[in-house]
């Protein structure tokens, strides 16, 4: 545990505070971005899903269809 403090202390030290807060707004901004991407992304995700797995079940329902006809001309 000692190290880490000294870690922690010898940050501080060897860094300005005005550098401490512009790294520090610098990373707030940072996750202010990626929150709104990631918020973005999961709207456009949750509008496009059921149109989606439509097409996704469409295909499924056709494979089905092909692989039913296809085992009855086996038969």
């Amino acid at each position: 545990m000692w190290y880490l403090r000294e870690s922690e202390h010898t940050f501080g030290r060897a860094h300005s505070n005005s550098e401490i807060t512009q790294s520090a707004s610098f990373l707030e901004e940072t996750c202010f971005q990626l929150s709104l991407k990631l918020s973005k992304e999961v709207a456009t995700r949750n509008h496009l899903l059921p149109g989606f797995k439509k097409i996704h079940m469409n295909i499924l329902t056709q494979e089905i269809e092909k692989e039913n006809i296809f085992s009855q001309k086996m038969k």
